[in-house]
């Protein structure tokens, strides 16, 4: 049986109650996620050896917090202004100078938060970075590991941050970051089958989109 992106809550809600009808939880949450239209991919963020709970706590509070922070600051008419120039048909060049202003910006404002130095300098690298390859960085939770959800709307970011992960873009923030609280090795990944169903979902929606290997 095939799922549409858009097929309707009743019929998965339907099934589950069938007698004698039993379904894997790793498909039962595949078939949840082709309900939507967009997905948030998690990220999982493990360290070797495990840091301690309250490290861990600290780190995922700073993370949303940052995050939190940033998006208040989207409403301001500075920050406005670059996303509009995003917006427009501008060269790499200028969108690489966009993103280092938001940078500056969210650096700035991270560091009246609070942040430490080295958090506020990363946390801005990571959140530039994503407003300008329109990446949404979602939910922090706790799994087997850190889990880090960004939303991608489109097969193009979902490539993005993919290459974000292969690049060790994230390697380098994450573990700069956790560092500054515990002594560890960090390791970050993202399951193919993750990607390869958002992907497939994402196609399914909008009918186009190019694939992860290809660009």
């Amino acid at each position: 049986m095939v799922f549409s992106c858009f097929g309707p809550l009743s019929f998965v809600t339907s099934v589950l109650f069938v007698p004698c009808f039993e379904m894997h939880i790793e498909t039962l949450r595949h078939v949840l996620m082709l309900l939507l239209p967009t997905e948030s991919v998690p990220v999982h963020v493990d360290m070797n050896p495990p840091i301690p709970q309250a490290a861990e706590q600290d780190f995922m509070m700073e993370l949303t917090r940052a995050n939190g922070i940033v998006d208040e600051l989207m409403q301001t008419p500075v920050i406005i202004n670059l996303i509009q120039q995003l917006k427009q048909d501008i060269t790499a060049q200028h969108r690489t100078i966009i993103q280092d202003s938001l940078r500056r910006e969210f650096k700035k404002t991270l560091k009246q938060g609070g942040f430490s130095p080295t958090m506020a300098r990363q946390f801005a690298l990571l959140l530039a970075h994503n407003t300008v390859r329109d990446i949404k960085m979602v939910l922090v939770e706790h799994g087997c590991s850190i889990v880090v959800y960004f939303l991608c709307k489109t097969v193009k970011v979902l490539y993005d941050l993919s290459n974000m992960i292969t690049s060790g873009f994230l390697h380098t923030v994450f573990s700069t970051t956790i560092q500054t609280l515990a002594c560890t090795t960090v390791d970050v990944s993202a399951r193919k089958d993750d990607f390869n169903f958002r992907r497939l979902c994402l196609t399914s929606t909008h009918g186009r989109g190019l694939s992860l290997d290809q660009q």
